[in-house]
């Protein structure tokens, strides 16, 4: 089953004023938060490919489902 991407960015507006709202809050009462933020949106994780169901190893390719 595919998700369409409308579907997802009507889902993420019934949201938005929530999130925005507690964001500012916590932003209020967490000393430094905006040091946190920043390092999390540096933050970055390397994934395999092989995770995602399109890549493959020294050994060879392996496509499939991931």
């Amino acid at each position: 089953m595919r998700i369409q991407p409308e579907a997802i960015q009507k889902f993420n507006e019934a949201s938005l004023e929530i999130h925005r709202r507690r964001f500012a809050a916590m932003l209020d009462e967490i000393p430094h938060a905006d040091d946190f933020v920043k390092k999390l949106r540096a933050f970055q994780v390397a994934i395999p490919s092989w995770a995602l169901g399109a890549g493959g190893t020294r050994f060879g390719r392996f496509p499939g489902w991931g």
